[in-house]
């Protein structure tokens, strides 16, 4: 859940948790009742032709995971049956939520001042409510469309446990595999004696100065980078033939994406050899400088989105380093 648009950023960390394991601290977290683990390594994703499921870290996942994305024509939806109907369960739950500013009665403009007049849920409030109405409902509620072998109807969560006892399930990749998958391959950059910098951030790690001190000062390294989190990159150690990882030397560095830190670098005119700290990316954030200008709006639409970049804003300085770690 998030203030965002659709992007490949949120499809991403959406991939993220179907390839890996809860851990305990997400069903306490959301209070599930109803608790099972269901995740793997997707063969095939189908999907439509948004322009949130294509992009660098889209192409890197399907080069690095192995699965087959496949795009839906427009209006196909019977090629995605089961997506759909979980979409339309989705729409009907979240209709019921004190402040739903329409039902499936009543239209959006009928019921906005009722739904302004009500109670609301927080953003994280409503990220538990569907949570848990993901487990404790959805998955436990009788399908038509998803049938036993007697032919009797099941619940989405009945048709896996079955089939996982009959099918071949591959192995799920690990969070080192799942982590790879989304770096991009980016150019090479010449290493210094403390570490390396892109994009005017110092990154720095005892991994790295290891490997500096074994292939000798000023090597060039080949770097992959998460578009989304400027907060770490992926070092390639050619003696090694592997994947190192390592952090920005600022420990305070907040979640962006590249795209966000070159406007701040843009706008703050900053030299391509002067290291770029998190107190002044921070101070520049607070300025909303790293935003994509929108078009043209009215006052009451652009104080809306600035409230939802300042929320968003708030999330990112909090998030972990790497959310495919929340499962180890």
């Amino acid at each position: 859940v998030s203030w965002e648009a659709p992007n490949s950023s949120l499809v991403a960390r959406t991939l993220y948790e179907v390839m890996l394991a809860k851990n305990d601290d997400f069903f306490d977290q959301h209070s599930i009742e109803h608790r099972y683990q269901a995740f793997g390594r997707p063969m095939a994703i189908f999907s439509d032709q948004g322009s949130e499921n294509s992009g660098s870290i889209i192409e890197s996942f399907v080069r690095n995971g192995g699965a087959e994305w496949r795009k839906v024509v427009p209006g196909q939806g019977d090629r995605k049956p089961f997506i759909e109907r979980f979409f339309l369960e989705l729409s009907r739950a979240t209709t019921q939520l004190p402040g739903a500013s329409q039902t499936s009665e009543i239209g959006p403009k009928e019921r906005t001042a009722l739904a302004q007049s009500e109670a609301s849920y927080t953003l994280s409030e409503a990220e538990t409510y569907l949570q848990r109405w993901r487990y404790d409902v959805y998955a436990r509620t009788p399908r038509r469309r998803i049938q036993s072998a007697i032919g009797s109807s099941e619940a989405p969560i009945q048709a896996w446990k079955r089939l996982s006892k009959n099918q071949w399930i591959s192995d799920p990749p690990t969070p080192t595999e799942v982590r790879e998958m989304f770096m991009v391959q980016v150019v090479k950059r010449k290493a210094q004696r403390d570490g390396l910098q892109y994009k005017n951030i110092k990154y720095s790690s005892e991994a790295l100065r290891d490997y500096i001190s074994r292939m000798g000062p000023g090597i060039e390294v080949d770097l992959r980078i998460n578009p989304h989190d400027i907060r770490e990159i992926a070092v390639f150690d050619q003696g090694r033939m592997k994947h190192f990882y390592v952090r920005a030397k600022d420990e305070n560095c907040p979640a962006i994406s590249f795209a966000e830190l070159d406007r701040i670098r843009k706008e703050l005119d900053t030299s391509k050899t002067d290291e770029l700290h998190a107190q002044a990316i921070l101070a520049a954030m607070k300025l909303d400088i790293h935003h994509k200008p929108g078009k043209n709006r009215t006052a009451l639409q652009r104080a809306k989105a600035h409230a939802k970049e300042m929320k968003r804003d708030a999330d990112i300085v909090e998030r972990p380093i790497n959310v495919s770690n929340r499962g180890r």
